[in-house]
């Protein structure tokens, strides 16, 4: 009741919603506010089950494709084009954190947590992949971030096992102390996960492990190319994660080797580029 009490009390001309899947939570957040127009992307058909809408909305469609960037980018720059009246170039509406001004010398980060262990690299697969780039580069510095909550000993039990103890263990507290250490590393690892646009958005040398699931929505993009984004395509691509084979073998697939040579092109030979 409080909370609903001070989304009464926000008074806007026009409301923009960036989120990318509709709900009824959103839809109820939006008729809470007094906002005179409203401008939404009119999201995948069927992606998500609602009763409600925003209200006075005007939609903008979503993107079937992108020009470099993924949809959710694309779909953000109609939305705010729509809404200012006016041709927005995509460079505006690209993440950037202002906040946060990239470093150096932390070395490698590793970021092995995607939220679900489908979207996520084998610790195996990648301990092996982290070892083979440290054969090229031994003095390099090795933090591994690891996510909030108990799944974390697997990858601890396997990065301990072939790094011994050159690792540095890090738990961020809070988003800003994640992105800060993100901003002050050298190079960057994780699955398609919350690091791994944060690494992007600061345009920092990652390597990100993609899935297939919704290939093409979130993720590849790019701020230079000092990103590679990895993947081992299928033909059930699209799957929305709801695996039809014995393991999500558009992530099992990607080979250690190939993960160790793009560390080692963008970190080391040269992938560093800006543009």
């Amino acid at each position: 009741v409080q909370q609903g009490s001070k989304l009464r009390a926000v008074t806007a001309e026009t409301l923009v919603c960036l989120r990318h899947q509709h709900s009824d939570y959103l839809h109820a957040v939006a008729h809470l506010l007094e906002a005179k127009h409203c401008h939404a992307a009119r999201w995948l058909p069927g992606s998500e089950r609602t009763s409600l809408t925003f209200p006075r909305c005007r939609y903008a469609s979503y993107p079937d494709a992108a020009e470099g960037v993924c949809l959710e980018i694309e779909a953000h720059r109609r939305v705010i084009a729509q809404a200012t009246g006016t041709e927005i170039p995509l460079a505006e509406v690209m993440p950037n954190l202002k906040s946060c001004t990239p470093g150096s010398g932390g070395g490698l980060l590793i970021c092995p947590g995607a939220g679900d262990s489908i979207r996520e690299y084998p610790a195996a697969l990648l301990a092996r992949a982290v070892s083979l780039f440290l054969e090229t580069m031994p003095g390099m510095p090795v933090s591994v971030c690891l996510p909030p909550g108990p799944r974390c000993q697997h990858w601890q039990d396997a990065l301990t096992e072939n790094l011994g103890h050159r690792i540095r263990w890090q738990l961020p507290g809070s988003f800003d102390a994640l992105a800060d250490a993100i901003a002050n590393a050298d190079l960057v690892l994780a699955p398609d996960s919350a690091p791994a646009h944060l690494a992007t958005a600061l345009n920092k040398p990652a390597v990100i492990l993609l899935g297939g699931g919704h290939f093409g929505l979130f993720a590849p993009w790019h701020q230079s190319r000092r990103q590679i984004w990895l993947q081992h395509e299928l033909n059930c691509y699209q799957c929305q994660w709801h695996c039809c084979q014995p393991e999500p073998w558009c992530i099992t697939r990607i080979q250690p080797e190939a993960v160790a040579q793009a560390l080692f092109a963008v970190g080391v030979g040269g992938g560093g580029s800006e543009s």
